[in-house]
């Protein structure tokens, strides 16, 4: 139909052909792969939609009243969630009965439909409200439970009858998790009523609280955000089966683990690491499996919260990392992975520095090994692989390392650590000049 109409306008034997109509059926063909078959008019006419601009305008009208009522009566924000809720949902069956009825769908906006994604942030700002209100409580976390419910149920409706689910789940899930972080952070830092992120105790009952309005609420998030986790995985595996391109790249993957270990009590991010891991594996990214190995940090931090001991265990498990990302990072030489040197090098530089300054409470010889030892394999690598950046990020650590022995000499040292310290520098300083030496060739060239 398409090369049909672009091609009714000819002169003599030579049909003329009509670029923008090619290339909006090139479009279209496009999003037909997400959607479904399309029809010729919607290849032809384009990404038609109902605009439920009446139905948008209600359901602000309901959140709205929800933010006054609840601002009146901040121990009742639970329900008016509830009841707003429910309200929104009869208002968008209206919209989407509207779109169906005209063989239409209603406008997407990052992956979800208007009237639910405006319903998901209206509620949002409700629970955020209910928090700043007088009437919260830090013993009552009912309303975030109820929040959570309410969005997977958004979520799950705004499916039905969607044929593109590979390509819509991941922006639900997204959304939801999203929506969670905005009201977890602004019910801590804004309003006051709510544990800091990481640093949550869900069976430490605060005053005025109890089991049913703190810890079940918290251990129902932490359950959302756990099938969360596992239908982000499952819907990795599906897009890899169907050779599907990765529409989240190494930062959106990292950025995801990151996200959850925030916000989960500890067990749904330590399964968020571990698929996240074997994920980044198969795709290749090394930045992700980066930021995957500082979220182990952070999940450690949330066990920790409720978990006694664990928190002393913290500068141990840094070093731990620090070493294992420090000896990964070596062997990306040998293994011809460069791509890979960069991403281990951060890890093992924030984790190892950091450990060992926690550990030993300070500046210290111990610290002083280390920096050579990051400065030793950073400059190797750099020699090896012929990379400029890596071989002044060597020299900048060797530096860093020498003002750490001056600062770590005005205090006690004896003989053996300074004999340690000197041993550590000459050895550094013998290797780098024995490799430069040897490829002072290439390095020119470089």
């Amino acid at each position: 139909m398409v090369e049909a109409t672009s091609q009714a306008v000819s002169v003599g034997r030579m049909k003329t052909l009509s670029p923008e109509l090619l290339t909006q059926k090139e479009r279209m063909r496009k999003k037909s792969k997400r959607r479904g078959e399309l029809s010729e008019e919607q290849m032809l006419y384009g990404d038609i939609h109902h605009k439920p601009v009446i139905v948008l305008t209600f359901i602000a009208g309901v959140i709205i009243f929800g933010l006054w009522s609840v601002w009146n009566a901040g121990s009742a924000a639970a329900g008016i969630l509830v009841i707003s809720g429910f309200i929104s949902l009869i208002l968008i069956g209206i919209s989407r009965w509207r779109a169906s009825a005209n063989n239409l769908t209603l406008p997407d906006v990052l992956g979800l439909e208007t009237p639910f994604a405006a319903t998901m942030l209206g509620l949002t700002l409700l629970h955020i409200v209910g928090r700043i209100a007088p009437g919260s409580t830090m013993g009552n976390q009912l309303d975030f439970a109820v929040l959570c419910v309410m969005l997977v149920v958004l979520g799950g409706i705004s499916l039905v009858g969607r044929k593109d689910l590979v390509h819509r789940i991941p922006s639900i899930i997204e959304w939801l998790i999203a929506c969670l972080l905005i009201a977890r952070f602004s019910g801590a830092v804004m309003a006051g009523s709510m544990p800091f992120p990481v640093l949550t105790d869900p069976f430490t009952i605060p005053r005025g609280g109890s089991a049913l309005t703190y810890t079940i609420p918290w251990l129902a998030v932490e359950g959302a955000i756990l099938a969360a986790v596992l239908c982000w995985d499952w819907m990795e595996g599906v897009r890899r089966r169907n050779s599907l391109p990765d529409f989240h790249g190494a930062a959106g993957r990292g950025g995801w683990v990151m996200v959850i270990a925030m916000l989960s009590l500890g067990p749904a991010a330590l399964v968020a690491i571990v698929l996240g891991l074997r994920r980044a594996y198969q795709w290749k990214q090394p930045a992700a499996v980066s930021i995957d190995f500082i979220a182990i940090v952070v999940a450690w931090a949330a066990f920790s919260s409720w978990i006694e001991g664990m928190g002393g265990l913290m500068p141990e498990l840094m070093v731990a990392l620090g070493l294992i990302s420090l000896v990964a990072m070596g062997a990306t030489v040998p293994m011809r992975a460069p791509r890979w040197t960069t991403a281990w090098a951060w890890d093992a530089h924030l984790l190892l520095f950091l450990g060992v300054l926690l550990l030993y409470g300070g500046i210290s010889p111990a610290l002083v090994v280390s920096m050579f030892a990051l400065s030793l394999t950073v400059w190797v690598a750099g020699i090896l692989q012929l990379r400029r950046s890596l071989r002044f990020w060597g020299a900048a650590d060797l530096v860093v390392g020498l003002v750490c022995a001056a600062l770590a000499a005005q205090g006690v040292l004896d003989s053996t650590t300074l004999l340690m310290i000197l041993m550590a520098l000459g050895f550094e300083l013998g290797i780098v000049a024995w490799l430069g030496q040897k490829h002072e060739g290439q390095m020119a060239v470089d």
